[in-house]
């Protein structure tokens, strides 16, 4: 929401107009005290005002380039296979000993996974490859320009290509041309000339565009992020699928493959150790232990899911390659996250009972990498 204001902001207030265009007039009024309000000194500011044009045009497809680049990568096709390349990763982390990530993903998943997802879209390309993306949309640019502007025979015709151009990057803050054609043939030579030249400065510039995280549709693919209380699974829903309730409240509800609660320091009451166990299958009659019910007698399992955690389902919902994965980080950590958080890690039969041992990660990660 703070997004939308400012950009609403930037093209609606006069202040933020002004700001925004700060540069663009500063340049105008030094061409105006150069030349004046001749013939030259008006081609000077519309190579100027073209060049500018050309500039936000190439930013905006370079970006769009690079937007649909980004979403026609194979990981990033559905949320499931952005998720198998996270956990991938962490993975072969864990395994190689550097456990820091992912203690940390399972602190809180979804701050871990929205962070991991950003950076890795907004780094697809280097900045030198995104200068590229830029350069060669703007040479495309100017070359049409050039194209039009060579068969202009007076201001009127160049008041259109430069109404078409602006237009084109929603710039609606250009007063129109003198129609007056005093001396066509130098205003033309001089816009040419300008033109020309500044070009050069809009190739070289430093350049800044929108990330690709920002976008919709390349955020729709990381789907829901919103995890487990219990358990810290991520939901499998489509993102802000919650906007959903009114027409199907069943669509509303987060879903998940759950995992072993010990991977979100979910502990046994009695004997302070991790569980190992998921939450589907946790038995109604269970009492559980939170917030204002940590202390006391706790509440069956079954009135928390009603009362207190209706936004989730709690039913089996199992996709193999995620539960042994998920089962093969609990293995790997639980004695990491309980001394982190003082508590005794899980027991060897509890472990063995939810089929976290034994687990091969080279077999887990050669079904991974077909999927994605």
């Amino acid at each position: 929401m703070n997004k939308l204001q400012m950009v609403w902001n930037k093209q609606n207030r006069p202040v933020e107009i002004l700001m925004e265009k700060k540069d663009e007039y500063i340049a105008e009024i030094e061409a105006r005290l150069k030349s004046g309000f001749s013939c030259a000194g008006e081609g000077e500011v519309v190579a100027m005002k073209l060049c500018i044009a050309l500039g936000k045009s190439a930013i905006k497809s370079a970006y769009v380039q690079n937007v649909e680049d980004v979403k026609s990568l194979e990981w990033t096709t559905n949320s499931e296979k952005v998720r198998l390349l996270y956990f991938e990763q962490l993975a072969l982390e864990v395994e190689s000993g550097n456990k820091t990530r992912a203690l940390e993903h399972f602190e809180n998943p979804k701050n871990a996974i929205e962070a991991w997802y950003k950076n890795k879209v907004d780094t697809f390309r280097s900045q030198a490859k995104l200068k590229e993306l830029y350069r060669d949309a703007i040479a495309k640019e100017f070359d049409c320009i050039q194209n039009k502007v060579s068969k202009a025979t007076n201001k009127k015709d160049i008041d259109r290509i430069l109404q078409e151009h602006i237009r084109d990057v929603d710039d609606q803050y250009y007063s129109k041309l003198d129609p007056k054609d005093d001396d066509f043939g130098a205003f033309w030579n001089s816009m040419s000339h300008h033109l020309q030249s500044q070009i050069e400065t809009e190739l070289n510039k430093a350049i800044s565009l929108p990330l690709v995280s920002d976008n919709p549709e390349v955020q729709r693919r990381m789907g829901c992020t919103e995890h487990c209380y219990w358990c810290g699974a991520l939901c499998w829903g489509a993102r802000n699928h919650q906007v959903l309730k009114k027409s199907n409240p069943e669509m509303e509800c987060h879903h998940s493959c759950h995992q072993p609660q010990g991977l979100k320091r979910t502990c046994n009451k009695r004997n302070n150790r991790l569980l190992s166990g998921s939450c589907h299958l946790t038995t109604d009659a269970t009492r559980v232990f939170f917030k204002e019910f940590l202390y006391g007698d706790g509440i069956p399992w079954i009135d928390a899911k009603r009362d207190h955690f209706a936004d989730w389902k709690f039913d089996a919902h199992c996709i193999a390659t995620f539960d042994e994965l998920m089962k093969w980080f609990f293995y790997k950590l639980h004695r990491d996250i309980a001394e982190r958080d003082e508590v005794l890690p899980a027991d060897w039969n509890d472990l063995r009972e939810s089929k976290c041992v034994n687990l091969r990660l080279g077999d887990i990660l050669k079904v991974v990498r077909s999927k994605i």
